[in-house]
């Protein structure tokens, strides 16, 4: 889980902002990767993007916190609705329309069909 917008929250402190974003596109990236290999075999991959939550962690910083509880909820009911990206708190839930239809979002669903389509090729030319 990357608590992609606390980083934004302090925009300050680099070190902050670079121990939360650079997670933050890890997991986006490693996500995307892992749709586009397991797609075919019925695995269902779903990248939890959260704004700063209120834990030990987050405890000394003086910015809005979403209670630990309603975050796990939200995933929850992203994973049962199917969301690939979850946005489960007030803050990365303003973010999620533009990630939804942004250029990224588009880039993945193009190269994962692309990995599909190698994926049934390679398996075409083992058989």
């Amino acid at each position: 889980m990357g608590e992609t917008l606390s980083a934004i929250a302090q925009p300050e402190s680099r070190s902050l902002y670079s121990e939360r974003f650079g997670p933050w596109v890890a997991i986006v990236a490693l996500a995307a990767l892992l749709r586009a290999l397991l797609a075919g075999r019925g695995v269902t991959v779903h990248a939890v993007l959260t704004g700063p939550v209120d834990t030990d962690m987050t405890r000394g910083f003086d910015i809005p916190k979403a209670s630990a509880e309603s975050v796990a909820r939200a995933i929850l009911d992203g994973v049962e609705q199917g969301e690939e990206d979850i946005f489960p708190d007030p803050m990365s839930a303003s973010m999620a329309g533009s990630w939804r239809s942004g250029v990224a979002k588009a880039f993945e669903r193009q190269n994962a069909a692309l990995a599909q389509a190698a994926l049934a090729q390679a398996a075409g030319v083992g058989s």
